[in-house]
């Protein structure tokens, strides 16, 4: 679940929360401030009824304390109400078929909610009024009450709640989807994308975050460039010093110079196998500048790709022969390519190294093509080491090299190879896979469009 969908349910469970709370608390005031009336409702009810006892009894006229125990019946609450003298018996009721009997044989059941006040005439007592309301039609009246003011609230707090779930899902929106492209920018710059900027405007807290980023990335980017100018610079100047050690060493392995022994044979072919690693490392780092700064120009050509294959393998057969691994050419049969012949060369040359120098004795390194829709697919398939799953996000990065596969590894790599590939190949419209098992083997696969795109440098952005 991502961090919008947990504001905003989050957002929305608290919003509830509140509803249930609070209809919680009306329901148990409303409920003790309706039993609250209803008790109060008797006691005025009866101190008024009391008052007209005392009025008809100075008066000695009923008719007025039966006028009003007619309005008195008209409420479904009220059970019973009457008018006792001192010796208990009943003068007036609201049942007159009990006139003139003793009230206690009239008492109204103890469910009923029963009150008396004492009615006097002249400074002496005479009686009392009674009267008592049916316990269960007050309840029903407090019930009926509470229920169409809940049905109420209910329905405000539905409105409510749609209300504040729109509102949750437009904060959340607002709050996730700076913070979402900070998250994406921040990925690209730790891709390497060192001339990515965040596009939040916004002078908060997330707008302060995303300008540090832009800020990292820009001194980042100077830092970068800066290290690449040196590279290159120093790289550059490695070539020279780099030929003239080469050639000192051709001449003294060719006797020119003199006759050497078998053992300064030795130094002088270690010497070279070092000198030819280092210019490798050398021009792959020159390389590389080249095509981070889009400097390296393609010459798109139709070009048969079993012949630069052929050539490929040519190249590389003394070392499959010196590791005992079997090197195959699996191409026929398929149309030329519009593609750069030299990067092409570079792309198997670097695929097929790698696979070579991680695959072996008796193993098999096969560079194969086949057409794919309206493109052909070219790759590299090895039965090396393979390469864990988890490292395969970063292979493709400068200087990346697999701690888990260093072990079996016949020489050792500089880690621009595979960085190298994957920008040319992506300069020619494609884009490099790899489908690895770890023991097993590997194979490196991309596919070069057959309808010709327009040329353009090796490490422009598209």
């Amino acid at each position: 679940m991502n961090l919008r969908a947990r504001f905003a349910l989050a957002l929305c469970g608290l919003t509830t929360l509140v509803l249930i709370l609070t209809g919680l608390f009306l329901f148990l005031v409303e409920n003790n401030q309706l039993e609250r009336k209803a008790k109060n409702d008797l006691t005025g009810n009866l101190r008024q009824f009391a008052g007209l006892c005392q009025e008809a009894h100075i008066a000695k006229n009923d008719i007025l304390l039966i006028n009003h125990l007619a309005l008195l019946k008209k409420d479904p609450r009220l059970a019973v109400a009457a008018f006792v003298d001192d010796s208990d018996r009943i003068l007036i009721h609201t049942d007159v078929a009990l006139i003139g009997q003793a009230w206690r044989a009239s008492l109204a059941p103890p469910d009923f909610m029963v009150a008396s006040e004492p009615v006097s005439a002249h400074g002496a007592p005479v009686g009392q009024a009674v009267m008592a309301y049916r316990s269960d039609a007050v309840r029903k009246e407090i019930h009926d009450i509470l229920l169409r003011d809940m049905k109420r609230f209910s329905a405000v707090s539905l409105l409510a709640l749609l209300v504040s779930t729109i509102l949750a899902l437009l904060l959340a929106h607002g709050i996730a989807r700076p913070i979402t492209i900070v998250t994406q920018g921040a990925l690209r710059i730790g891709e390497g994308r060192l001339d990515h900027r965040i596009a939040v405007d916004r002078t908060d807290e997330i707008g302060i975050l995303a300008g540090s980023f832009n800020q990292m990335a820009k001194r980042l980017q100077e830092l970068d460039d800066m290290k690449d100018e040196f590279m290159a610079q120093i790289t550059h100047d490695l070539r020279s010093p780099l030929a003239g050690i080469k050639g000192y060493a051709q001449i003294l392995q060719e006797g020119i110079a003199g006759p050497l022994n078998e053992k300064q044979q030795g130094f002088v072919c270690t010497m070279e196998a070092c000198v030819d690693r280092l210019a490798r490392l050398v021009n792959n780092i020159l390389d590389l500048t080249k095509l981070e700064a889009g400097m390296m120009e393609l010459e798109k050509v139709p070009v048969d790709l079993a012949a630069a294959g052929l050539e490929t393998v040519k190249v590389l057969s003394p070392a499959a022969a010196k590791g005992k691994v079997l090197l195959e050419l699996d191409i026929k049969d398929l149309p030329p390519v519009p593609a750069d012949l030299d990067a092409m060369k570079q792309i198997l040359l670097n695929l097929s190294h790698n696979a070579l120098k991680f695959t072996p004795e008796n193993g098999r390194v096969r560079i194969w093509a086949r057409l794919a829709g309206e493109g052909v697919q070219v790759g590299v398939t090895d039965t090396g080491a393979g390469i864990p799953k988890e490292a395969l996000p970063k292979l493709f990065n400068k200087f990346q090299q697999v701690q888990e596969t260093k072990q079996f590894a016949k020489e050792k790599g500089t880690g621009l190879g595979l960085t190298i590939v994957k920008r040319l190949v992506e300069a020619h419209g494609g884009r490099v896979v790899v489908e690895s098992e770890f023991g097993k083997g590997t194979t490196f696969h991309f596919t070069i469009p057959l309808k010709a795109v327009q040329p353009k440098r090796a490490g422009a952005t598209a």
